[in-house]
Protein backbone atom coordinates (compact mmCIF):
# COMPACT_ATOMS: atom_id res chain seq x y z
CA UNK A 1 0.00 0.00 0.00
CA UNK A 2 1.45 3.76 -0.88
CA UNK A 3 1.03 6.39 1.27
CA UNK A 4 1.41 10.47 0.77
CA UNK A 5 3.16 12.28 3.35
CA UNK A 6 1.71 15.26 3.93
CA UNK A 7 4.81 17.74 3.74
CA UNK A 8 3.47 20.33 6.33
CA UNK A 9 3.21 19.14 9.83
CA UNK A 10 0.00 19.83 11.86
CA UNK A 11 -0.14 22.23 14.31
CA UNK A 12 0.40 19.93 17.48
CA UNK A 13 3.33 18.25 15.56
CA UNK A 14 4.75 21.65 14.08
CA UNK A 15 4.91 22.46 18.41
CA UNK A 16 6.43 18.73 19.25
CA UNK A 17 9.40 19.46 16.60
CA UNK A 18 10.24 23.07 16.76
CA UNK A 19 13.73 23.04 18.54
CA UNK A 20 13.76 19.46 19.14
CA UNK A 21 16.35 17.25 16.38
CA UNK A 22 15.58 14.57 17.98
CA UNK A 23 12.04 14.66 17.63
CA UNK A 24 12.76 15.21 13.82
CA UNK A 25 14.54 12.42 13.67
CA UNK A 26 12.42 10.20 15.11
CA UNK A 27 9.31 11.64 13.47
CA UNK A 28 11.02 10.68 10.13
CA UNK A 29 12.11 7.41 11.42
CA UNK A 30 8.06 6.99 12.34
CA UNK A 31 6.61 7.78 9.23
CA UNK A 32 9.23 5.53 7.37
CA UNK A 33 7.82 2.06 9.77
CA UNK A 34 4.01 2.86 9.47
CA UNK A 35 2.98 5.18 6.36
CA UNK A 36 1.07 7.45 9.20
CA UNK A 37 0.18 10.77 8.17
CA UNK A 38 -0.25 11.80 12.00
CA UNK A 39 2.40 10.90 14.46
CA UNK A 40 1.74 10.72 17.67
CA UNK A 41 2.43 14.43 19.36
CA UNK A 42 5.20 14.13 22.13
CA UNK A 43 8.70 12.89 21.97
CA UNK A 44 7.90 10.10 24.37
CA UNK A 45 4.83 8.70 22.99
CA UNK A 46 6.83 8.84 19.60
CA UNK A 47 9.34 6.80 21.49
CA UNK A 48 7.38 4.40 22.73
CA UNK A 49 5.33 4.00 19.54
CA UNK A 50 8.79 2.32 17.60
CA UNK A 51 10.04 0.57 20.70
CA UNK A 52 6.39 -1.13 20.42
CA UNK A 53 7.05 -2.30 17.01
CA UNK A 54 10.18 -4.21 17.54
CA UNK A 55 10.68 -7.83 17.83
CA UNK A 56 10.80 -9.63 21.05
CA UNK A 57 14.34 -10.27 20.71
CA UNK A 58 15.37 -6.90 19.73
CA UNK A 59 13.64 -5.39 22.18
CA UNK A 60 14.99 -7.87 24.58
CA UNK A 61 18.81 -6.88 23.64
CA UNK A 62 17.76 -2.97 23.73
CA UNK A 63 15.89 -3.25 26.87
CA UNK A 64 19.52 -4.61 28.65
CA UNK A 65 21.84 -2.75 27.03
CA UNK A 66 19.66 0.39 28.32
CA UNK A 67 20.63 -0.86 32.14
CA UNK A 68 24.28 -1.51 30.82
CA UNK A 69 24.59 1.94 29.99
CA UNK A 70 24.62 4.82 27.30
CA UNK A 71 27.13 3.33 26.37
CA UNK A 72 28.33 -0.33 26.05
CA UNK A 73 29.97 -3.30 24.87
CA UNK A 74 28.13 -6.57 23.12
CA UNK A 75 29.39 -9.22 25.69
CA UNK A 76 28.10 -7.01 28.21
CA UNK A 77 24.69 -7.13 26.99
CA UNK A 78 25.11 -10.58 26.27
CA UNK A 79 25.85 -11.82 29.46
CA UNK A 80 22.33 -10.56 30.65
CA UNK A 81 20.58 -12.77 27.80
CA UNK A 82 19.49 -16.76 28.35
CA UNK A 83 22.24 -18.74 27.32
CA UNK A 84 20.90 -19.85 24.17
CA UNK A 85 20.16 -16.20 22.74
CA UNK A 86 23.53 -14.56 23.82
CA UNK A 87 24.92 -15.65 20.09
CA UNK A 88 22.43 -13.29 18.71
CA UNK A 89 23.12 -10.33 20.72
CA UNK A 90 25.36 -8.72 18.21
CA UNK A 91 23.11 -9.07 15.27
CA UNK A 92 19.84 -7.69 17.14
CA UNK A 93 22.70 -4.88 17.78
CA UNK A 94 23.32 -4.46 14.54
CA UNK A 95 19.58 -3.87 13.06
CA UNK A 96 19.19 -1.44 15.94
CA UNK A 97 21.75 0.51 14.58
CA UNK A 98 19.86 0.50 11.19
CA UNK A 99 16.98 1.60 12.61
CA UNK A 100 18.61 4.54 14.58
CA UNK A 101 18.12 3.35 18.28
CA UNK A 102 22.03 3.02 18.66
CA UNK A 103 24.98 4.55 17.61
CA UNK A 104 28.72 2.28 16.54
CA UNK A 105 31.45 3.69 19.16
CA UNK A 106 34.85 3.61 18.93
CA UNK A 107 35.91 3.49 22.17
CA UNK A 108 32.80 1.50 23.02
CA UNK A 109 31.19 -1.03 20.78
CA UNK A 110 27.94 0.31 21.04
CA UNK A 111 26.10 4.31 22.09
CA UNK A 112 22.38 4.63 22.35
CA UNK A 113 21.84 7.58 20.08
CA UNK A 114 20.46 10.15 22.64
CA UNK A 115 20.07 10.08 26.31
CA UNK A 116 16.41 10.62 25.90
CA UNK A 117 16.50 7.58 23.68
CA UNK A 118 18.41 5.83 26.49
CA UNK A 119 16.07 6.66 29.57
CA UNK A 120 12.62 5.34 27.57
CA UNK A 121 13.98 2.14 26.36
CA UNK A 122 15.46 1.98 30.29
CA UNK A 123 11.87 3.45 31.94
CA UNK A 124 9.86 0.91 29.40
CA UNK A 125 11.32 -2.17 30.74
CA UNK A 126 9.66 -3.86 33.78
CA UNK A 127 10.97 -3.29 37.14
CA UNK A 128 11.55 -7.27 38.35
CA UNK A 129 13.58 -7.40 35.38
CA UNK A 130 15.89 -4.38 35.33
CA UNK A 131 16.63 -5.45 39.10
CA UNK A 132 17.33 -8.86 38.25
CA UNK A 133 19.52 -7.35 35.25
CA UNK A 134 21.66 -4.85 37.29
CA UNK A 135 22.75 -7.59 40.15
CA UNK A 136 23.39 -10.44 37.88
CA UNK A 137 25.57 -7.35 35.84
CA UNK A 138 27.12 -6.71 38.72
CA UNK A 139 28.09 -9.84 39.82
CA UNK A 140 29.43 -10.04 36.00
CA UNK A 141 31.87 -6.81 36.16
CA UNK A 142 32.63 -7.75 39.83
CA UNK A 143 34.06 -11.11 38.19
CA UNK A 144 36.03 -8.84 35.88
CA UNK A 145 37.39 -6.82 38.59
CA UNK A 146 35.37 -3.81 37.42
CA UNK A 147 35.88 -0.91 39.38
CA UNK A 148 33.96 -0.79 42.44
CA UNK A 149 32.02 2.68 41.61
CA UNK A 150 30.70 0.71 38.27
CA UNK A 151 29.66 -2.85 40.33
CA UNK A 152 28.78 -0.01 43.23
CA UNK A 153 26.00 1.49 41.10
CA UNK A 154 24.53 -1.28 39.50
CA UNK A 155 23.97 -2.95 42.94
CA UNK A 156 22.51 0.31 44.35
CA UNK A 157 20.30 0.59 41.17
CA UNK A 158 19.30 -3.06 42.05
CA UNK A 159 18.54 -1.74 45.60
CA UNK A 160 16.43 0.91 44.69
CA UNK A 161 14.26 -1.40 42.69
CA UNK A 162 14.02 -3.81 44.93
CA UNK A 163 12.55 -1.44 47.66
CA UNK A 164 10.61 0.16 45.27
CA UNK A 165 8.72 -2.93 44.68
CA UNK A 166 8.56 -3.90 48.33
CA UNK A 167 10.94 -6.55 48.55
CA UNK A 168 11.74 -8.77 52.16
CA UNK A 169 14.09 -6.51 54.27
CA UNK A 170 16.83 -9.19 54.46
CA UNK A 171 17.02 -8.86 50.84
CA UNK A 172 17.15 -5.18 50.86
CA UNK A 173 19.51 -4.95 53.84
CA UNK A 174 22.04 -7.33 52.15
CA UNK A 175 21.67 -5.28 48.92
CA UNK A 176 22.14 -2.08 50.55
CA UNK A 177 25.30 -3.28 51.82
CA UNK A 178 26.67 -4.64 49.39
CA UNK A 179 26.19 -1.63 47.47
CA UNK A 180 27.06 0.78 50.07
CA UNK A 181 30.39 -1.30 50.37
CA UNK A 182 31.55 -0.84 47.18
CA UNK A 183 30.55 2.85 46.92
CA UNK A 184 32.35 3.70 49.92
CA UNK A 185 35.46 1.60 49.14
CA UNK A 186 35.05 3.71 45.47
CA UNK A 187 34.57 7.27 47.55
CA UNK A 188 37.69 6.57 49.85
CA UNK A 189 40.05 6.14 46.44
CA UNK A 190 38.76 9.20 45.38
CA UNK A 191 39.22 10.73 48.39
CA UNK A 192 42.57 9.58 47.85
CA UNK A 193 43.26 11.40 44.54
CA UNK A 194 41.63 14.44 46.81
CA UNK A 195 38.91 15.14 44.51
CA UNK A 196 36.23 16.49 47.06
CA UNK A 197 32.76 16.77 44.62
CA UNK A 198 33.27 12.52 43.95
CA UNK A 199 34.12 11.77 47.27
CA UNK A 200 31.01 13.79 48.26
CA UNK A 201 28.95 12.26 45.48
CA UNK A 202 30.12 8.54 46.35
CA UNK A 203 30.34 8.89 50.26
CA UNK A 204 26.65 10.47 50.51
CA UNK A 205 25.35 7.52 48.77
CA UNK A 206 27.09 5.16 50.30
CA UNK A 207 26.67 5.99 53.78
CA UNK A 208 22.87 6.28 52.73
CA UNK A 209 22.74 2.78 51.45
CA UNK A 210 24.65 1.52 54.78
CA UNK A 211 22.64 0.16 57.67
CA UNK A 212 22.78 2.58 60.65
CA UNK A 213 24.56 0.13 62.96
CA UNK A 214 27.38 -0.31 60.73
CA UNK A 215 30.96 0.34 61.75
CA UNK A 216 31.69 1.35 58.19
CA UNK A 217 29.24 3.92 58.09
CA UNK A 218 29.94 5.51 60.87
CA UNK A 219 33.86 5.68 59.77
CA UNK A 220 32.76 6.94 56.62
CA UNK A 221 30.72 9.51 57.69
CA UNK A 222 33.45 10.87 59.23
CA UNK A 223 35.17 10.86 56.13
CA UNK A 224 32.40 12.58 54.39
CA UNK A 225 32.28 15.68 57.19
CA UNK A 226 36.30 16.07 56.22
CA UNK A 227 35.06 16.33 52.37
CA UNK A 228 32.26 18.49 53.16
CA UNK A 229 34.73 20.85 55.02
CA UNK A 230 37.25 20.34 51.71
CA UNK A 231 34.84 21.33 49.77
CA UNK A 232 33.87 25.14 51.74
CA UNK A 233 30.44 23.64 53.43
CA UNK A 234 31.20 23.81 57.24
CA UNK A 235 27.79 23.53 58.17
CA UNK A 236 27.43 20.03 55.98
CA UNK A 237 30.79 18.82 57.63
CA UNK A 238 29.18 19.76 61.12
CA UNK A 239 25.97 17.87 60.52
CA UNK A 240 27.80 15.14 59.51
CA UNK A 241 30.63 14.80 62.36
CA UNK A 242 27.85 15.22 64.62
CA UNK A 243 25.91 12.63 63.58
CA UNK A 244 29.04 10.29 63.18
CA UNK A 245 29.43 11.37 66.81
CA UNK A 246 25.99 10.32 68.02
CA UNK A 247 26.00 7.01 66.04
CA UNK A 248 29.55 5.60 67.85
CA UNK A 249 28.08 6.51 70.62
CA UNK A 250 24.53 4.88 70.86
CA UNK A 251 26.59 1.66 69.76
CA UNK A 252 29.83 1.85 72.29
CA UNK A 253 32.07 2.59 69.66
CA UNK A 254 34.31 4.40 71.47
CA UNK A 255 37.28 4.31 68.77
CA UNK A 256 35.39 5.87 65.65
CA UNK A 257 33.45 8.64 68.61
CA UNK A 258 36.48 10.09 69.11
CA UNK A 259 37.60 10.46 65.90
CA UNK A 260 34.72 12.07 64.91
CA UNK A 261 34.75 14.10 68.29
CA UNK A 262 38.21 15.43 67.46
CA UNK A 263 36.99 16.39 64.02
CA UNK A 264 33.54 17.60 65.09
CA UNK A 265 35.88 19.94 67.61
CA UNK A 266 38.01 21.10 64.73
CA UNK A 267 35.29 22.33 62.63
CA UNK A 268 33.56 24.27 65.55
CA UNK A 269 36.88 26.12 65.72
CA UNK A 270 37.33 26.93 62.77
CA UNK A 271 33.63 28.04 62.37
CA UNK A 272 34.33 29.73 65.94
CA UNK A 273 31.42 28.15 67.53
CA UNK A 274 32.19 27.10 71.07
CA UNK A 275 35.45 25.68 71.16
CA UNK A 276 39.05 26.87 71.46
CA UNK A 277 42.29 26.26 69.77
CA UNK A 278 43.37 24.74 73.31
CA UNK A 279 40.40 22.68 74.01
CA UNK A 280 41.08 21.09 70.55
CA UNK A 281 44.63 20.90 71.39
CA UNK A 282 44.22 18.57 74.67
CA UNK A 283 40.95 16.14 72.77
CA UNK A 284 44.06 15.93 70.30
CA UNK A 285 47.07 15.03 72.30
CA UNK A 286 44.86 12.61 74.53
CA UNK A 287 43.54 10.62 71.33
CA UNK A 288 46.94 10.41 70.37
CA UNK A 289 48.33 7.72 72.41
CA UNK A 290 44.67 5.93 71.82
CA UNK A 291 45.05 6.03 68.25
CA UNK A 292 48.53 4.76 68.30
CA UNK A 293 47.45 1.96 70.30
CA UNK A 294 44.93 1.21 68.29
CA UNK A 295 47.15 0.91 65.19
CA UNK A 296 44.95 3.60 63.49
CA UNK A 297 47.35 5.61 61.22
CA UNK A 298 44.72 7.79 59.33
CA UNK A 299 42.99 8.73 63.10
CA UNK A 300 46.85 9.63 64.35
CA UNK A 301 47.65 11.27 61.59
CA UNK A 302 44.50 13.69 62.04
CA UNK A 303 45.29 14.24 65.07
CA UNK A 304 49.00 15.07 64.71
CA UNK A 305 47.53 18.00 61.73
CA UNK A 306 44.85 19.14 64.09
CA UNK A 307 47.32 19.35 67.08
CA UNK A 308 49.65 21.34 64.82
CA UNK A 309 47.13 23.54 63.57
CA UNK A 310 46.62 24.93 66.31
CA UNK A 311 49.90 25.37 67.46
CA UNK A 312 50.50 26.96 64.74
CA UNK A 313 47.81 28.54 63.07
CA UNK A 314 46.53 30.04 66.64
CA UNK A 315 48.98 30.21 69.19
CA UNK A 316 52.06 30.49 65.55
CA UNK A 317 54.36 27.97 67.33
CA UNK A 318 55.35 27.21 64.14
CA UNK A 319 58.19 25.20 65.10
CA UNK A 320 55.85 23.09 66.81
CA UNK A 321 53.63 23.58 64.29
CA UNK A 322 56.27 21.52 61.41
CA UNK A 323 57.54 19.04 64.23
CA UNK A 324 53.25 17.90 64.16
CA UNK A 325 53.18 17.86 60.39
CA UNK A 326 56.18 15.96 59.87
CA UNK A 327 54.81 13.38 62.62
CA UNK A 328 51.36 13.13 60.70
CA UNK A 329 53.29 13.10 57.31
CA UNK A 330 54.60 9.63 58.92
CA UNK A 331 51.68 8.21 59.70
CA UNK A 332 49.68 8.99 56.74
CA UNK A 333 52.54 7.44 54.94
CA UNK A 334 52.54 4.50 56.67
CA UNK A 335 48.80 4.20 56.27
CA UNK A 336 49.37 4.46 52.57
CA UNK A 337 46.72 7.63 52.10
CA UNK A 338 47.82 10.89 50.09
CA UNK A 339 49.62 13.21 52.03
CA UNK A 340 48.57 16.87 50.30
CA UNK A 341 47.42 17.76 53.60
CA UNK A 342 50.32 17.20 55.74
CA UNK A 343 52.10 18.77 53.48
CA UNK A 344 50.29 21.89 52.95
CA UNK A 345 50.42 22.44 56.91
CA UNK A 346 54.70 21.54 56.94
CA UNK A 347 54.47 24.60 54.12
CA UNK A 348 52.44 26.75 55.88
CA UNK A 349 54.85 26.16 58.83
CA UNK A 350 57.88 26.46 56.85
CA UNK A 351 56.42 29.76 55.54
CA UNK A 352 55.07 31.58 59.12
CA UNK A 353 58.09 30.61 61.44
CA UNK A 354 61.51 30.93 61.87
CA UNK A 355 63.16 29.12 58.98
CA UNK A 356 64.71 31.70 56.93
CA UNK A 357 63.00 31.79 53.44
CA UNK A 358 65.97 30.52 51.24
CA UNK A 359 66.55 27.45 53.20
CA UNK A 360 62.49 26.98 53.98
CA UNK A 361 62.08 27.60 49.88
CA UNK A 362 64.37 24.85 49.61
CA UNK A 363 62.47 22.61 51.36
CA UNK A 364 59.62 23.02 49.59
CA UNK A 365 60.81 22.50 46.17
CA UNK A 366 62.42 19.15 47.39
CA UNK A 367 58.74 17.92 48.35
CA UNK A 368 56.96 19.06 44.89
CA UNK A 369 59.95 16.69 43.55
CA UNK A 370 58.84 13.59 45.55
CA UNK A 371 56.37 11.26 43.27
CA UNK A 372 53.66 11.15 45.96
CA UNK A 373 52.93 14.82 46.03
CA UNK A 374 49.68 14.65 43.60
CA UNK A 375 47.73 17.63 42.52
CA UNK A 376 46.57 18.46 45.64
CA UNK A 377 49.49 18.34 47.51
CA UNK A 378 51.17 20.31 44.74
CA UNK A 379 48.83 23.27 45.28
CA UNK A 380 49.23 23.36 49.23
CA UNK A 381 53.02 23.62 48.49
CA UNK A 382 52.91 25.72 45.72
CA UNK A 383 50.89 28.51 47.54
CA UNK A 384 53.46 28.87 50.05
CA UNK A 385 56.46 28.56 48.01
CA UNK A 386 54.93 31.24 46.14
CA UNK A 387 55.26 33.37 49.10
CA UNK A 388 58.58 32.31 50.02
CA UNK A 389 60.31 33.25 47.02
CA UNK A 390 58.54 36.92 47.08
CA UNK A 391 59.93 37.48 50.24
CA UNK A 392 63.55 37.13 48.60
CA UNK A 393 62.21 39.77 45.87
CA UNK A 394 60.62 37.51 43.13
CA UNK A 395 57.77 38.87 43.32
CA UNK A 396 56.23 37.76 40.08
CA UNK A 397 56.94 34.43 40.08
CA UNK A 398 55.44 34.35 43.54
CA UNK A 399 52.32 35.57 41.95
CA UNK A 400 52.51 32.75 39.07
CA UNK A 401 53.21 30.25 41.87
CA UNK A 402 49.55 30.84 43.85
CA UNK A 403 47.80 31.44 40.62
CA UNK A 404 48.73 27.63 39.60
CA UNK A 405 47.75 26.61 43.09
CA UNK A 406 44.55 28.62 43.05
CA UNK A 407 44.12 26.62 39.43
CA UNK A 408 44.36 23.67 40.82
CA UNK A 409 42.46 23.67 43.93
CA UNK A 410 39.38 25.49 41.81
CA UNK A 411 39.84 21.86 39.20
CA UNK A 412 39.90 19.51 42.83
CA UNK A 413 36.85 21.98 44.21
CA UNK A 414 38.61 22.67 47.14
CA UNK A 415 37.35 26.27 47.33
CA UNK A 416 37.84 26.48 51.41
CA UNK A 417 41.62 25.86 50.63
CA UNK A 418 41.66 28.45 47.89
CA UNK A 419 39.91 31.04 50.55
CA UNK A 420 42.03 29.76 53.23
CA UNK A 421 45.07 29.91 51.41
CA UNK A 422 45.77 31.86 48.38
CA UNK A 423 43.89 34.66 50.03
CA UNK A 424 46.38 34.86 52.65
CA UNK A 425 49.44 34.45 50.44
CA UNK A 426 48.23 36.30 47.45
CA UNK A 427 47.62 39.68 49.13
CA UNK A 428 50.62 39.56 51.40
CA UNK A 429 52.54 39.39 48.37
CA UNK A 430 50.56 42.78 47.04
CA UNK A 431 51.84 44.25 50.59
CA UNK A 432 55.13 43.10 49.71
CA UNK A 433 55.07 45.10 46.21
CA UNK A 434 53.27 47.94 48.14
CA UNK A 435 49.87 48.04 45.86
CA UNK A 436 47.56 48.38 49.37
CA UNK A 437 44.78 48.46 46.38
CA UNK A 438 45.67 44.65 44.97
CA UNK A 439 45.70 43.40 48.34
CA UNK A 440 42.85 44.57 49.66
CA UNK A 441 40.77 43.80 46.47
CA UNK A 442 42.28 40.01 47.08
CA UNK A 443 41.57 40.26 50.66
CA UNK A 444 37.87 41.21 49.99
CA UNK A 445 37.40 38.17 47.67
CA UNK A 446 38.87 35.78 50.57
CA UNK A 447 36.73 37.56 53.26
CA UNK A 448 33.68 36.75 51.02
CA UNK A 449 34.68 33.52 50.39
CA UNK A 450 35.53 32.38 53.73
CA UNK A 451 32.72 34.22 55.48
CA UNK A 452 30.02 31.90 53.04
CA UNK A 453 32.00 28.90 54.03
CA UNK A 454 31.48 29.70 57.77
CA UNK A 455 35.31 29.19 58.37
CA UNK A 456 35.42 32.29 61.39
CA UNK A 457 38.59 31.55 62.56
CA UNK A 458 40.77 31.61 59.27
CA UNK A 459 38.23 35.06 58.20
CA UNK A 460 38.83 36.44 61.42
CA UNK A 461 42.37 36.72 60.30
CA UNK A 462 42.09 38.05 56.77
CA UNK A 463 39.64 40.41 58.07
CA UNK A 464 41.47 41.96 60.15
CA UNK A 465 44.63 42.24 56.99
CA UNK A 466 42.00 43.53 55.05
CA UNK A 467 41.51 46.06 58.13
CA UNK A 468 44.93 46.79 57.73
CA UNK A 469 45.14 47.19 53.60
CA UNK A 470 42.32 49.63 54.09
CA UNK A 471 43.87 51.50 56.57
CA UNK A 472 47.28 51.67 54.52
CA UNK A 473 45.27 54.02 52.48
CA UNK A 474 43.57 56.15 54.58
CA UNK A 475 40.00 55.23 54.73
CA UNK A 476 39.98 54.85 58.14
CA UNK A 477 36.38 54.78 59.29
CA UNK A 478 36.13 51.68 56.76
CA UNK A 479 38.80 50.24 58.44
CA UNK A 480 37.19 50.23 61.59
CA UNK A 481 34.21 48.43 59.99
CA UNK A 482 35.85 45.96 59.02
CA UNK A 483 38.16 45.80 62.20
CA UNK A 484 34.76 45.26 64.13
CA UNK A 485 33.94 42.20 61.84
CA UNK A 486 37.43 40.76 62.37
CA UNK A 487 37.25 40.92 66.32
CA UNK A 488 33.60 39.54 66.12
CA UNK A 489 34.99 36.31 64.35
CA UNK A 490 37.49 35.66 66.43
CA UNK A 491 37.98 32.70 69.12
CA UNK A 492 39.40 33.90 72.65
CA UNK A 493 42.81 32.25 72.47
CA UNK A 494 43.64 32.84 68.28
CA UNK A 495 46.60 34.62 68.47
CA UNK A 496 46.57 34.98 64.40
CA UNK A 497 43.73 36.66 64.68
CA UNK A 498 44.88 39.23 67.40
CA UNK A 499 48.20 39.72 65.60
CA UNK A 500 45.96 40.87 63.04
CA UNK A 501 43.47 43.01 64.59
CA UNK A 502 45.12 44.46 67.47
CA UNK A 503 47.86 46.71 65.73
CA UNK A 504 45.30 48.33 63.64
CA UNK A 505 42.71 49.06 66.57
CA UNK A 506 46.22 50.41 68.14
CA UNK A 507 46.64 52.67 65.27
CA UNK A 508 42.91 53.73 65.10
CA UNK A 509 42.63 54.72 68.54
CA UNK A 510 45.98 56.77 68.14
CA UNK A 511 44.33 58.85 65.22
CA UNK A 512 41.49 59.43 67.40
CA UNK A 513 43.70 60.94 70.09
CA UNK A 514 43.62 58.31 72.55
CA UNK A 515 47.59 57.63 72.85
CA UNK A 516 47.94 56.08 75.95
CA UNK A 517 45.36 53.65 75.37
CA UNK A 518 46.69 53.24 71.91
CA UNK A 519 50.27 52.98 73.09
CA UNK A 520 49.33 50.34 75.81
CA UNK A 521 47.15 48.14 72.94
CA UNK A 522 50.26 48.26 70.75
CA UNK A 523 53.11 47.43 73.14
CA UNK A 524 50.09 44.16 74.77
CA UNK A 525 50.26 42.81 71.21
CA UNK A 526 53.65 43.31 71.10
CA UNK A 527 54.15 41.12 74.05
CA UNK A 528 52.63 38.52 72.27
CA UNK A 529 53.93 38.67 69.53
CA UNK A 530 57.22 37.93 71.26
CA UNK A 531 56.24 34.89 72.79
CA UNK A 532 55.52 32.99 69.11
CA UNK A 533 57.80 32.28 66.50
CA UNK A 534 56.11 33.91 63.44
CA UNK A 535 58.98 36.29 62.49
CA UNK A 536 57.19 38.31 59.88
CA UNK A 537 53.72 38.87 62.06
CA UNK A 538 56.52 39.59 64.83
CA UNK A 539 58.13 42.40 62.52
CA UNK A 540 54.60 43.75 61.39
CA UNK A 541 53.34 44.26 64.62
CA UNK A 542 57.01 46.05 66.21
CA UNK A 543 56.50 48.61 62.81
CA UNK A 544 52.51 48.87 63.97
CA UNK A 545 54.19 49.82 67.43
CA UNK A 546 56.56 52.32 65.82
CA UNK A 547 53.44 54.08 63.77
CA UNK A 548 51.40 53.94 67.21
CA UNK A 549 54.90 55.87 69.11
CA UNK A 550 55.74 58.32 66.29
CA UNK A 551 52.06 59.38 66.24
CA UNK A 552 51.87 59.59 69.95
CA UNK A 553 55.16 62.01 69.76
CA UNK A 554 57.94 59.03 71.20
CA UNK A 555 59.67 59.26 68.31
CA UNK A 556 63.14 57.56 69.48
CA UNK A 557 60.76 54.42 70.72
CA UNK A 558 59.68 54.35 67.74
CA UNK A 559 63.03 53.97 65.59
CA UNK A 560 64.09 51.06 68.22
CA UNK A 561 60.96 49.45 67.38
CA UNK A 562 61.81 49.54 63.35
CA UNK A 563 65.27 48.62 63.95
CA UNK A 564 63.97 45.32 66.00
CA UNK A 565 61.44 44.85 63.28
CA UNK A 566 64.28 44.94 60.59
CA UNK A 567 65.81 41.97 62.49
CA UNK A 568 63.13 39.90 62.62
CA UNK A 569 62.72 40.42 58.40
CA UNK A 570 66.59 39.79 58.11
CA UNK A 571 66.44 36.95 60.39
CA UNK A 572 63.67 35.74 58.10
CA UNK A 573 65.74 36.50 54.88
CA UNK A 574 62.56 38.76 53.87
CA UNK A 575 63.98 40.88 51.35
CA UNK A 576 60.98 42.55 49.85
CA UNK A 577 60.08 43.18 53.12
CA UNK A 578 62.81 45.16 54.24
CA UNK A 579 62.35 47.19 51.17
CA UNK A 580 58.88 48.16 51.67
CA UNK A 581 59.51 49.30 55.32
CA UNK A 582 59.20 52.79 54.86
CA UNK A 583 55.48 52.27 53.40
CA UNK A 584 54.50 50.79 56.93
CA UNK A 585 56.28 53.14 58.67
CA UNK A 586 53.80 56.13 56.75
Amino acid sequence: MSTTCSPIPCSTTRRAIEGNPLFLEQLVAHVRETGLLEPPPTLRALLAARLDRLGPGERGVLERAAVVGREFAAADVAELLDAAAAPTARAHLDVLVRRGFLLVATDVDFRFRHGLIHDAVYRGAPKERRADWHERLADHLDRRREPDELVGFHLERAYLLQAELGADDRRLRQLATDAGTRLGSAGMLVWKRNDVHATVGLLERATSLLPADSSLARELTCELGLAFLAGGEAKRATDALAFGARSASSVGDAHVELRARMELAFVHLLENTGTSGQELLDITQSAIPTFEALKDDRALGRAWLLSGYVQGGSHLRCKAWEESSERALESYRRAGLPVATCLGQLSQALYQGPTPASEAAARCARLLAEETVGPAGEANVLVFLGGLVAMRGRLDEGRDLVARAREIFDALGQMGLAAALCGEVGPAIEVLAGDWQAAELALLESCELLERARLNITFATRAGELAAAIYAQGRYGEADTWLRAAEGAASKDDLDARLASQPVRAKLLAREGDHDRAVQVARDTVLVAQGTDALNKRARVLLAYADVLRLSGHEDEATESTEEARRCYEQKENVAAIAQMAAFVS
